[in-house]
């Protein structure tokens, strides 16, 4: 979406806890030794902190303030896009480790032991913060909302009245009469455990399914928050050698009727060579019923079968 801006955008490291700390200090310090003394510096850290958008990966406190710490040095701008911040529903544990297995479920973090924002730690007024009601009430609503230091809204403002004007008024009314009159502080907690209890028993389902059936085909890190797995597809060595093998891969899932999204479509180098043959795909276990889980993973498992070792 910011192509057509003519924005530059440069990859950073990522690991289970999304951005690497090391590698955006690194980035920012040796920009002009790779780019050139006259290359305009970076200036601007995006970033998806809880439930990253493909890897699910969510961001530690300790992660948090190392990634404001190299943003002070280097005097970035974060956007933190958090869409998925009340999505948090903690580590997985499996079904077999617990007695009952409603105890998995009855210490959600609600919004009072949430992990705090980047835009709670910022003491120098470079975070831009933007919420989202679509992940958490309904997506046809597309209406959220920014928090940032007022010379930054007011640009934002002025950027608003020059092309979309506003949000859409019946969706900013029905918000407003549902969290301010119907629901109060203590309703909206509500739904919000509710919503992550929901989300937390897909996940848990989702997961050890794909233990079940996926065992030597993939390999990814069990999400704490959100809606995806990113896998990365465990190629056999014939396989990791055949030019296009990614996009016979998904193929073979359209012709097994379960589709993933293919990984290089989330890369801000765009569908070079190197992007196209790397092993990733997401899953998303936010959309099918429940009960649609096995048989989607099961397709997901025949369809990979012809190109990985198990």
């Amino acid at each position: 979406t910011v192509g057509p801006m003519n924005i530059g955008l440069a990859p950073v490291q990522m690991d289970k806890e999304g951005i690497v700390p090391a590698a955006l200090d690194s980035l920012c310090s040796n920009w002009s030794a790779a780019k050139g003394a006259d290359a305009p510096r970076p200036r601007v850290a995006y970033m998806i902190p809880t439930a990253q958008n493909p890897t699910g990966a969510t961001m530690s406190m300790k992660r948090k303030q190392a990634i404001y710490e190299v943003a002070q040095k280097h005097d970035l701008v974060i956007i933190e896009d958090d869409p998925y911040y009340y999505l948090q529903f903690g580590d997985y544990r499996p079904a077999s480790e617990t007695a009952d297995p409603e105890d998995r479920y009855s210490n959600l973090p609600g919004v009072s032991a949430l992990i705090p924002s980047l835009l709670s730690m910022d003491t120098d007024g470079r975070v831009i913060r933007l919420d989202s009601f679509s992940k958490i009430l309904a997506p046809g609503l597309r209406c959220g909302w920014v928090t940032a230091p007022s010379y930054m809204t007011d640009k934002i403002q002025f950027h608003n009245e020059t092309t979309v004007q506003q949000p859409a008024g019946l969706s900013q009314a029905i918000v407003s009469k549902l969290i301010n009159e119907q629901w109060g502080h203590e309703g909206w907690e509500r739904h919000l455990v509710q919503i992550q209890r929901d989300y937390v028993m897909r996940r848990d389902r989702f997961v050890e399914l794909c233990q079940k059936y996926l065992k030597g085909k993939v390999e990814f890190t069990v999400p704490s928050a959100g809606m995806f797995l990113w896998f990365r597809v465990l190629l056999s060595e014939e396989a990791q050698d055949r030019e296009g093998v990614m996009q016979e891969v998904f193929e073979s899932m359209i012709a097994n009727h379960v589709l993933l999204v293919p990984g290089h479509l989330f890369s801000p180098l765009g569908a070079t060579p190197e992007v196209l043959s790397k092993p990733f795909v997401r899953a998303a276990f936010s959309y099918a019923s429940i009960d649609d889980f096995e048989t989607a993973i099961s397709r997901l498992a025949k369809a990979l079968e012809p190109f990985t070792a198990n």
